[in-house]
């Protein structure tokens, strides 16, 4: 009996957390438009963009020329790269669609996430907290659903109606890797690399530095799945995805 009280208060904090979080976002984020703001970085249309994960193949695009016209996303830890001389002539972002990352990212990586315009799609509002509103430059105010567990979440949609980021934004699958892509959309890429995207772990490492804290289970499986799907659609519409990992 305790612990079904227990668990009905943590839920019941979890649901006011999350109208809070929704609130401030609101607030925010009215009278303004992000994808706009953000598609203006990079003024002109991009030929291709690359997407950075933190897995271990990610270094693999130290030894790429990469052209400075192409953005660069790099994935919560894989930020850790952003300030390497390599990439100081590219247009830099930071994404994330898992608050809990973004706040390691804050603790540790600051300085390198300062060299991005740094972006958060929040899966789960109730793990917002106050320094992500503070250091993160664009926090998208998601379409939202209720969950009895977690409260207000981001709408998740099918990848068959795979799109560009909307301006309130969805989710697409599990993690940001897959939402990323949405998200690298809205400069109309005709080619999207994505890198350090491994699908487990390579000669027993989990990510490309040591320093990145490990999460307790990730789907691989679904991820890996939810990837092919979107490739087949972005593939109807000529647009193509390179993957650059140690299984190609």
């Amino acid at each position: 009996m305790i612990g079904k009280i227990k668990e009905a208060i943590k839920r019941f904090r979890r649901y006011l957390q999350s109208l809070y979080w929704y609130t401030v976002l609101y607030w925010r984020n009215k009278g303004g438009n992000i994808n706009e703001e953000i598609k203006n970085v990079p003024s002109d249309r991009c030929e291709e963009i690359h997407i950075v994960c933190p897995g271990p193949s990610a270094t693999m695009i130290e030894s790429e020329d990469i052209n400075p016209d192409a953005p660069l996303v790099f994935i919560n830890h894989a930020v850790g790269m952003a300030d390497s001389d390599l990439f100081r002539k590219n247009k830099r972002f930071f994404f994330s669609a898992d608050p809990v990352r973004a706040v390691e990212v804050i603790d540790s990586k600051i300085n390198c996430l300062e060299k991005c315009e740094s972006v958060l799609m929040p899966g789960h509002l109730f793990h917002l907290q106050r320094r992500i509103v503070d250091k993160i430059k664009y926090v998208y105010l998601p379409e939202c659903v209720f969950s009895p567990e977690y409260g207000l979440i981001a709408k998740t949609r099918d990848t068959r109606n795979f799109v560009a980021m909307p301006e309130r934004a969805v989710g697409f699958g599990f993690g940001s890797l897959i939402t990323s892509i949405s998200f690298a959309l809205l400069f109309s890429p005709k080619t999207i690399h994505i890198w350090g995207s491994d699908f487990g772990k390579v000669s027993g490492k989990m990510y490309f530095s040591n320093d990145i804290p490990k999460l307790e289970e990730t789907p691989f499986d679904l991820i890996r799945r939810t990837l092919c799907e979107v490739i087949a659609v972005l593939d109807r519409q000529k647009i193509e995805i390179i993957m650059h990992n140690y299984e190609t």
